[in-house]
């Protein structure tokens, strides 16, 4: 395994995780973290190097079109910039900086993912968020189901402020996506308009313009 690759590995259920604490981990960056995955992660998920994504014409088509080119341009986005958040703040970094425990709060300001699968248990639901860096797993909250079941689709995309990371090991990492989180959903069916339109670019909605919103 790469020394950049960073793994997830979650259990069905999650009994006790408030309970829980993670080992302070010394001496290391995020580019030296390890995070091993299973051998058959059935229920975990590997953040990949951008080298190695996307893994199939399917995966290109959906962060090179779709709903995700829908926010970027809206929001006037790059994630080739490193202090765009869809950079520091991708899945991936997101993985690493919560093993190395340098979320302040056990929060991400603001985050992008693509909800890739969503299983309504009771009372909330288990979903797979992903971006182009990789995929992880977590929960949906009870009343955002209630309040945007028809949204909630697979393909869509959410992009969240201030969203919550339970840890239940240096290894073990999940989104809480609840509905203060949300600041907008952009369905599957969601595409960029086109560049004469300059209502689709709106530059205000840069990184500053609200990571700092509660």
């Amino acid at each position: 395994m790469l020394p950049h690759q960073v793994g997830l590995f979650l259990p069905l259920s999650l009994p006790g995780f408030h309970s829980l604490s993670l080992k302070q981990l010394h001496g290391q960056s995020l580019d030296d973290i390890v995070v091993a995955i299973p051998q058959t992660p059935a229920h975990g998920a590997v953040a990949r190097l951008p080298s190695q994504v996307p893994s199939s014409q399917t995966e290109e088509e959906d962060f090179s079109g779709g709903p995700w080119a829908a926010m970027k341009a809206e929001r006037g986005l790059d994630e080739r910039n490193s202090p765009c958040f869809l950079h520091s703040y991708s899945v991936a970094m997101v993985l690493r900086k919560a093993a190395l425990k340098q979320l302040a709060k056990n929060k991400v300001p603001n985050m992008a993912v693509v909800l890739k699968s969503i299983l309504h248990t009771h009372p909330d639901a288990k979903a797979v968020f992903r971006d182009p860096t990789g995929e992880m797993q977590g929960t949906v909250h009870q009343r955002l189901l209630e309040d945007r079941l028809g949204e909630l689709k697979t393909g869509a995309v959410l992009l969240l402020k201030q969203v919550g990371v339970f840890s239940l090991s240096h290894r073990n990492h999940y989104l809480n996506v609840t509905p203060n989180n949300l600041l907008r959903i952009y369905p599957p069916t969601a595409r960029p308009c086109p560049p004469h339109r300059p209502s689709c670019s709106h530059s205000a909605w840069s990184l500053g313009a609200y990571v700092g919103i509660t």
